[in-house]
């Protein structure tokens, strides 16, 4: 480092003497994430959540593990990361089991109020006002519920970001994390080095991203679009996949049913008592995501109790019109790709999604 007057200091490298001081660091100084490394058309913000997030493997059962730091991006992307030591030998193999065991469960058992009371827990534990704090972080580009409803709606279809987080990040590793970040559609897979430099009066850390791949950078960029509206939205759709979403927006002015617009696509809700509870998602062909409709009926499940076998029926008749199919999500189906639908087809979605509405009016 040249300091002031010219003079040369000489700075060596230094490994953290624990985990403890780079989680700490990371929680201090959010930007060593390297945000315009991992997407330099659109630099990734970052707000933190919480440190050692408590993650179970059931819905509403207890706390199985403890997740380092979950961030979150400006597009409402969760961020889990996991922090480890160069020296540590799970960084080499078994770290990447427990992030993905991690993610697994996330999508699932993740409550979103759960996250916003960890949230505003970790604002004033520091003396800030959480809402203060969300408002000045998106900037006026969503209200805060709805920012929490796009975090929320991320989540459970599985758009998440993986971060593995270390002084030396391992070949082997660096390895797995290509292959993963490649393979996953929705995921993002990367591995952050943060090389620690100190003199006598002195400390640099310089982040690196790894893991990016040029097939996983076309596949995985951000894409900054306008937002959608009715037309501009059909208009880019492919033919064959046109009726069905014609279809869905078919409801609009429906009693009860709102649509909300996206640079993705739209978002359709029922709106019964105060909160509005999302059921069908419709997206663009971009980055991640593909021209498939996808359900949300996961809010059911957090909106109504015993809601298990409304899901599973009105999911059940979804799949039955031969447009749907199941996901890996046991509260969401989504729409095949290219699939043909007729006039008589699309009515019949359109009805299910009625008599969907007819109960919830009932039951909100």
């Amino acid at each position: 480092m040249i300091q002031n007057g010219g003079r040369l200091s000489k700075m060596e490298e230094m490994p953290y003497e624990k985990e403890l001081d780079l989680q700490r660091l990371l929680a201090d100084y959010p930007d060593l994430l390297a945000g315009e490394q991992i997407d330099s058309a659109s630099p990734r913000q970052w707000l933190l959540i919480s440190r050692e997030v408590a993650l179970p493997s059931e819905e509403d059962g207890p706390a199985r593990w403890s997740v380092d730091h979950l961030f979150v991006d400006q597009d409402a992307i969760p961020t889990i990361i996991e922090t480890k030591r160069g020296s540590n030998a799970q960084i080499r193999r078994e770290i990447v089991g427990q992030v993905l065991e991690y993610a697994a469960n996330a999508v699932l058992y993740w409550p979103i109020d759960v996250l916003r009371e960890n949230f505003r827990d970790r604002c004033k534990d520091i003396g800030q006002d959480p809402d203060q704090v969300l408002t000045q972080f998106i900037d006026g580009a969503v209200d805060n519920d709805e920012f929490w409803r796009r975090m929320e709606s991320n989540l459970r279809s599985g758009r998440v970001r993986l971060l593995f987080m270390a002084d030396k990040i391992p070949e082997t590793l660096v390895r797995i994390v290509e292959f993963l970040n490649e393979q996953m559609r929705d995921a993002e897979v990367l591995a952050i080095e943060i090389r620690q430099f100190v003199s006598e009066e002195h400390k640099a850390l310089v982040p690196r991203v790894l893991g990016q791949t040029e097939e996983a950078k076309a596949m995985k960029t951000s894409v900054s679009l306008p937002k959608q509206d009715e037309k501009s939205f059909l208009d880019n759709l492919n033919e064959r996949n046109k009726p069905l979403h014609q279809a869905m927006l078919s409801l609009k002015g429906t009693d009860g049913f709102r649509f909300n617009w996206t640079p993705r696509g739209y978002s359709m809700s029922f709106l019964g008592g105060k909160r509005p509870v999302m059921l069908f998602q419709g997206n663009l062909k971009y980055g991640n995501f593909d021209e498939r409709g996808y359900t949300t009926f996961w809010n059911l499940r957090e909106r109504i109790p015993g809601s298990e076998d409304l899901i599973r029926r009105y999911g059940e008749r979804l799949i039955a019109t031969g447009i749907f199919e199941r996901t890996t999500n046991p509260a969401e189906v989504r729409s095949k790709l290219d699939v043909n639908i007729g006039e008589e087809e699309g009515k019949e979605v359109v009805k299910i999604f009625k008599d969907l509405g007819d109960e919830l009016a009932n039951r909100l």
